[in-house]
């Protein structure tokens, strides 16, 4: 466990990748969230989320090759790209805005997501570390329809 976490720490492209991803998400719920309400400042928040896309897929099909993650890169497939990078970015989301919530005495919605935060954490870097590709990415694909309903049912 502890060399998965020194190398996302210890690499400064991922975590630019994971951090263009998480902006790309945080955007675009947002931007989904107010477009649905009807204001049209969702546009702005859908077009910061093709941004961030945009840039991670630069950012990614660019890495230098003396990059730990860029061997990795020339071998990643789709369910490696969600263990590797969606899922960091993802425990980012739920932890960063359960302690915004938190902290904006919102205490339920908050420990929601840092719950969730820490479960999907725990699961992909303590418990699951020895798991097979299959189950990890299954775990994330739970989790990600769960941050959606959480992420909007706050607004609701």
């Amino acid at each position: 466990m502890d060399t998965v976490i020194n190398n996302i720490f210890a690499n400064s492209a991922h975590l630019i990748l994971t951090g263009c991803l998480a902006a790309a998400l945080f955007f675009g719920l947002r931007g989904v969230r107010e477009v649905s309400r009807g204001c049209l400042d969702g546009m702005l928040g859908l077009a910061l989320s093709v941004f961030f896309i945009c840039a991670h897929v630069y950012c990614l099909l660019s890495l230098p090759a003396d990059c730990p993650l860029a061997g990795a890169t020339g071998e990643m497939t789709v369910l490696t790209w969600l263990v590797i990078l969606f899922a960091p970015a993802l425990i980012g989301l739920y932890l960063i805005g359960g302690i915004v919530d938190l902290l904006a005495n919102h205490t339920r919605a908050g420990a929601v997501r840092v719950f969730f935060g820490l479960t999907l954490f725990c699961f992909m870097h303590m418990v699951g570390v020895h798991w097979p590709l299959d189950a990890k990415v299954a775990v994330i694909l739970v989790y990600v329809p769960v941050w959606f309903d959480v992420e909007l049912e706050a607004v609701r």
